[in-house]
């Protein structure tokens, strides 16, 4: 991860729904950061809103950002990281992401959740829904929300075999259903 990048630190993940999301993610929480996700599918006006209020000090990207993102925050390409041989730091009641609400009622608010919330929670559902390597999931919902995360991160802790849906399958029930199938 990039120099200066640890507790504390936020991560924007402005990768699209793709491999590099995934490799972010863990590099972002193996650095002991937090990590905000910018589902690339939301207005550029939110997407924004979210880079000027939580101030990440990073946004890792794999490919261009679109119009009106660019600049707000220092980019770096998934690609271009090398391994840096990163120590975290990160105790249990750090930062581990940085989600931002509806706004239904105003605004959007960031909500900050802990490294020991995500893992209670990761624990929570290995324990009532256990998966193992045999295991395929399809991974369908945004980290955008805490689901999301918990979907794919479930998957990848209890060693099953993820399948990110794209964003034409996450719309589409029957073309969800023939991905599943």
């Amino acid at each position: 991860m990039a120099r200066g990048i640890g507790p504390e630190s936020v991560v924007g993940l402005a990768t699209g729904y793709n491999a590099g999301l995934v490799v972010s993610l863990l590099g972002v929480l193996k650095a002991g950061a937090a990590y905000l996700p910018l589902d690339l599918q939301y207005p550029v006006e939110r997407l924004r809103y979210m880079i000027t209020d939580a101030k990440p000090q990073l946004l890792l990207t794999t490919g261009e950002l679109p119009e009106g993102l660019t600049g707000l925050a220092p980019e770096v390409k998934v690609a271009e990281l090398a391994g840096t041989g990163i120590r975290p730091r990160a105790r249990p009641d750090h930062p581990a992401y940085v989600i931002y609400t509806s706004g239904s009622t105003g605004q959007p608010k960031g909500v900050v959740g802990t490294r020991r919330g995500l893992a209670n929670r990761l624990e929570w559902l290995q324990r009532h829904e256990p998966l193992g390597a045999r295991d395929l999931v399809v991974a369908k919902s945004s980290i955008s929300f805490v689901d999301g995360t918990t979907e794919l991160l479930g998957a990848l802790m209890a060693g099953a075999r993820v399948v990110l849906a794209s964003a034409d399958d996450r719309t589409d029930p029957l073309a969800l259903a023939r991905l599943i199938a």
